[in-house]
């Protein structure tokens, strides 16, 4: 039971590490591009290159802090029985104010 609570520990702390390596080696590439290669390149850029650099250095922090939790509530049975049952109780305590 050690042996697999480690390995469970182990292969969650992996998918955080790679989603917040991809993410954030992405976010700051397209934002040093954006900042420096703009200015220091003598090729014109597509609207399109720089949309997209923009959205990725925008957005994917945010995706990072949104695929987090996600994890956590794939990896942890613990976890996801107690959202579960706050889940439950607070949809009972809806349907018992409304009625």
């Amino acid at each position: 039971a050690v042996v697999s609570t480690q390995s469970t520990g182990t292969l969650t702390i992996l998918m955080l590490t790679v989603t917040f390596f991809v993410c954030n080696t992405t976010f700051f590439t397209a934002s040093f591009v954006l900042i420096f290669g703009m200015r220091s390149w003598e090729r014109e850029f597509d609207n399109k290159i720089i949309t997209l650099m923009y959205v990725s250095s925008t957005i994917l922090p945010f995706i990072n802090a949104l695929i987090n939790p996600l994890i956590f509530l794939y990896r942890g049975a613990a976890l996801r029985q107690y959202l579960f049952c706050k889940m439950v109780s607070l949809r009972s305590l809806v349907f018992v104010n409304n009625l």
